[in-house]
């Protein structure tokens, strides 16, 4: 029967917040559904070690907690805020493609999607003082109007002309 069984995920919940294990308190809460506060109380066992978490900097588990519950209180913008700052994290560590990962899953959050196109454009920087050209200015392309990016594309459109350029003239010298 779904309500005996509500009943018994509710009990063992409330065993598991007695012995001050919330996580998994917080999931036998979820698991009885809508018996009696368990959903309030699942939130409760969430919400605050998931503020906690991200107070001492351990995004991924606060993310992990406010995921379950996205729709109490603040957690969906806290739950922004986690995302943001493991891609921040990883960004700081030079992960580009890590961060690009995080920073995708929040299209909506500004700061975000500075930090994507920073995380194009600081490779293609790269790319571009060891000479890969190509390789920089496709990069660079993605992101045009971002910073100084339009005066990349234009040098390296200008050094390809002119490579270009003394190419062919060296070709028409040899002919003649």
């Amino acid at each position: 029967c779904p309500l005996q069984l509500q009943k018994a995920y509710y009990a063992a919940a409330e065993q598991y917040f007695q012995a001050e294990d919330y996580d998994t308190a917080a999931e036998y809460f979820l698991l009885a559904g809508d018996y009696s506060d368990a959903y309030r109380r699942a939130t409760g066992c969430l919400y605050a070690p998931a503020v906690a978490a991200m107070e001492e900097g351990d995004y991924a588990r606060a993310a992990s907690m406010l995921e379950k519950i996205q729709g109490y209180q603040d957690s969906k913008a806290l739950l922004t805020e986690c995302i943001y700052q493991q891609g921040a994290a990883l960004m700081e560590n030079e992960d580009y493609e890590g961060a690009i990962a995080f920073f995708e899953q929040v299209p909506d959050l500004q700061k975000a999607q500075e930090a994507l196109q920073e995380c194009v454009y600081r490779p293609a920087k790269a790319l571009m003082t060891e000479g890969q050209y190509l390789e920089a200015l496709a990069l660079f392309e993605t992101i045009a109007g971002y910073q100084d990016t339009d005066n990349y594309i234009n040098q390296i459109r200008y050094e390809q002309a002119m490579s270009s350029m003394a190419g062919t003239m060296r070709r028409m010298m040899e002919e003649m």
